[in-house]
């Protein structure tokens, strides 16, 4: 698909950021994207309003697969790193520079891990019949994991490498340099190599569970800030007195759903919590 002056312009008005975009789109670019630049969508993506995408193409692991850097990403948050299309970021996560994906695999039970069990087509191999070796080994390129699952409210630092089949739970935080190969609890705070447990962002287990609970990430931003969002334990107070008074609102961001064939815009929605 292309990007038009037209979907820039759209994309603008519900702060959908490509780029460095800090001001409309004129007749040549959209941050530092060229209109008229191809976006080579090879997958479904969902971005929502008010969220940053600053830095594109995604370039894999040397002989994973690349992507448009377009990727499923929630209301308010960002990233510094360019993503796969796969991969699903919640809302309000911020992502440093320097994220790696570990996304490319070599077969760990066959004779050999080198390229000879699973890259018949290498010209190291020309005059070597090794084809259908890999599928007798059921090699895959990302041996069947799917991609990383980030929650809401996540901070990712600076260089942090994330393996594959993972899920980073919400309020967490990934230390710059974290080498993350499993599960991150919500609001634990991770780092080093591998990564560990170094303390909870929010202490208080209770009060975890009722962050949690409240689901906050589902309402219009505006409505957080009568709740005092300064506070965690004052927001779970207010919010469980808003919930009382029957004085919630749940809200659907605007969507953008790209894929092969094009790009469609979902418009925003509230409902009752």
């Amino acid at each position: 698909m292309i990007l038009t002056e037209e979907l820039a312009s759209s994309l603008w008005k519900d702060r959908v950021l490509l780029t460095r975009a800090v001001k409309a789109p004129g007749p040549a670019y959209y941050g530092s994207m060229k209109i008229g630049t191809e976006l080579k969508i090879t997958s479904k993506a969902v971005i929502e309003e008010r969220a940053a995408l600053y830095q594109f193409p995604y370039r894999p692991s040397v002989g994973g697969a690349s992507y448009s850097g377009i990727s499923n990403i929630g209301m308010l948050s960002y990233s510094y790193s360019p993503l796969p299309e796969p991969m699903t970021v919640g809302r309000y996560c911020s992502i440093s520079s320097g994220l790696a994906i570990l996304d490319s695999h070599h077969p760990l039970t066959s004779l050999t891990t080198s390229i000879f069990s699973f890259r018949p087509n290498n010209v190291m191999l020309d005059g070597i019949e090794t084809k259908g070796l890999r599928e007798k080994i059921g090699w895959h390129i990302r041996d069947h994991k799917d991609w990383p699952r980030i929650g809401h409210d996540v901070w990712i630092g600076r260089d942090v490498t994330l393996s594959l089949g993972i899920t980073i739970g919400t309020g967490a935080v990934l230390a710059a340099g974290a080498m993350v190969t499993k599960n991150v609890e919500p609001y634990s705070i991770v780092g080093a190599n591998p990564a560990r447990h170094i303390r909870y962002r929010i202490e208080d287990a209770g009060l975890r569970a009722a962050l949690l609970e409240t689901s906050w990430w589902e309402m219009p931003p505006t409505d957080l800030m009568r709740l005092d969002p300064s506070d965690p334990a004052a927001f779970v107070k207010n919010h469980q007195a808003a919930a009382r008074r029957g004085d919630l609102r749940r809200y659907q961001p605007a969507q953008y759903v790209f894929s092969p064939e094009g790009v469609k815009r979902i418009p925003a929605a509230y409902a009752a919590s």
